[in-house]
């Protein structure tokens, strides 16, 4: 996601200024298609951040989802990034806040405790995978290589569980021992705290953030061949 990472690091390069300086020439870097992602796992809404100016910031359009899916974004016609990501009414008061730091998404209302995500709209993607739908088998997979295949166990207490590799050439991945989610993203851990983290990037397909990955199901069928 660097597009987000780019936008995060915009908003605290301007925090201390006041909009009518930063101008949209700033704003440009944070126009575009936006979702909203219900951390409970119904499905997200997309808002389009535009350019044009209205009351308290820029224009913003939700898409025909939003009164279904998340109610509370569904009369934005404003956004700003002042104090947070904003989504604004017609009289530029606030609907939503996203709140930033400088290691998680944005989340409204807090980033201590999520209700909705705001990430760069994803092509294909609908809603978040919640902790018990990660159990069964999946298949890492890198360009040249044969896929990896994966057992996900069942979630415990702390949302995430064991994990099981076969079938796999990779020295790094065979050292995982255990998943768990943070925030949008799938964590794979082993020994010695090694990590690797995947985001989402389509319906159901996850790229480790160093790009190298993909992570998607393994099919059934294949383990009768």
């Amino acid at each position: 996601m660097k597009r987000l990472a780019a936008a995060l690091a915009l908003t605290f390069a301007v925090a201390a200024q006041a909009q009518d300086d930063v101008g949209t020439g700033m704003a440009a870097d944070l126009a575009g298609d936006w979702q909203i992602v219900p951390v409970g796992g119904t499905p997200a809404c997309t808002v389009t951040f535009g350019l044009a100016p209205v009351q308290g910031g820029w224009e913003a359009k939700p898409d025909p989802l939003c009164p279904a899916n998340v109610p509370a974004a569904a009369a934005a016609t404003g956004w700003t990034f002042m104090d947070g990501i904003r989504l604004l009414d017609d009289g530029g008061e606030t609907l939503m806040r996203f709140e930033e730091d400088e290691t998680a998404l944005p989340a409204s209302p807090s980033v201590a405790a999520p209700a909705h995500y705001l990430v760069p709209a994803i092509p294909g993607f609908e809603r978040l995978r919640q902790p018990d739908e990660w159990e069964g088998p999946w298949q890492v997979s890198a360009k040249g290589e044969k896929p990896c295949i994966l057992h996900l166990g069942p979630p415990g207490q702390h949302r995430g569980g064991s994990v099981s590799v076969r079938r796999c050439r990779s020295a790094a991945l065979r050292r995982m021992n255990r998943w768990y989610v943070d925030g949008m993203r799938l964590m794979l851990a082993g020994p010695d705290d090694t990590q690797i983290a995947f985001t989402p990037d389509g319906a159901d397909t996850h790229r480790s953030d160093d790009g190298r990955w993909r992570l998607g199901h393994w099919p059934a069928q294949a383990d009768k061949r």
